[in-house]
């Protein structure tokens, strides 16, 4: 008997579950669910994020490439202030993954795989190009995430040509560059020069301290000067030669942190020194071209801190 009453249960639930219904729109009330339009987001495997000329290169000859990164690319800026180390990373690599090339060679620091973009003066560049993935097309040079690419040119004009650029700003601002360019027949000549001096004395309020006191940046003054050369000269009607040098020395001085006494003393520095040398034979022969290139690059970084002797 007892079994027989669950039989009449269950079917008694059967029969009233269908005649369940989820909502009644006869109410007139509105669904919670919005449906969206799909989205498609495509990318071709050669697809370069931003390719940066000569143009832009002459508007921010004073500056450094971080700076014109975060103005003209997505690539994402890491940086410690004013002066202090800054790094990139292309896809969300880390940036050991993202490779900087000066006229076809690797920059990057040889000791830890990466390198201080804001130690690279604009000056030492005529084209910029940030690739995005390891699908560089004609030469195999892209890291896991992407590459920089900066590509130096000489000035093909016959004649001789002098430029300079000068800024000064607030919080001890001073930068001064100069440009020559000689031109003739088979050679062409470019020399640039450069001298960037920044203090970086600005106040700010710090919120590490009891009373969030006003204070000032100390010991954070960067001084960069240094050199640039470039010269082609053609062998041959299919010959050319190319030599580049790059020389240049930084003295920063490295902030105390936030939560270190007014009164304390923070005296450490790192002294950046680069010689770079690159040169490369094109040439044409038939129906074959070829390209032979050689660098040379001397890197030194030396750190001191008076206050702990070393």
């Amino acid at each position: 008997m007892g079994q027989l009453n669950k039989k009449y249960v269950v079917l008694l639930l059967l029969v009233w579950a269908w005649q369940l219904k989820a909502q009644n729109n006869n109410l007139g009330l509105k669904d919670s669910v919005t449906l969206l339009q799909e989205v498609a987001v495509s990318g071709g495997l050669n697809e370069t994020a931003v390719k940066v000329g000569l143009d832009v290169a002459q508007a921010y000859v004073t500056s450094n490439l971080a700076d014109i990164l975060q103005q003209y690319s997505l690539v994402p800026i890491k940086s410690y202030g004013l002066g202090s180390l800054a790094t990139l990373s292309v896809r969300g690599s880390s940036v050991n993954h993202t490779p900087i090339y000066w006229n076809g060679f690797n920059i990057q620091s040889p000791m830890n795989g990466l390198y201080d973009v804001a130690l690279v003066p604009f000056e030492a560049v005529d084209e910029l190009e940030v690739q995005y993935g390891n699908n560089r097309h004609n030469m195999n040079l892209g890291g896991i995430g992407g590459s920089i690419h900066l590509n130096q040119s000489i000035a093909k004009q016959k004649g001789f040509t002098a430029s300079t650029e000068q800024i000064i700003g607030s919080f001890g601002k001073y930068n001064q560059s100069y440009k020559l360019t000689y031109s003739k027949d088979t050679y062409a000549l470019d020399v640039r020069t450069f001298y960037h001096k920044s203090e970086n004395d600005f106040p700010f309020v710090n919120t590490a301290q009891l009373g969030n006191p006003m204070a000032y940046q100390k010991n954070a003054a960067i001084e960069q000067q240094g050199f640039i050369v470039g010269l082609n000269k053609q062998i041959k009607p299919t010959e050319n030669f190319k030599l580049h040098v790059w020389q240049q020395s930084s003295k920063r001085q490295i902030p105390p942190s936030l939560t270190t006494a007014s009164a304390a003393v923070n005296r450490a520095k790192q002294y950046d020194k680069t010689w770079r040398i690159t040169t490369s034979w094109l040439g044409v022969y038939e129906k074959i071209s070829y390209e032979v290139k050689g660098a040379f690059f001397d890197e030194q970084i030396v750190f001191h801190d008076a206050n702990i002797d070393l």
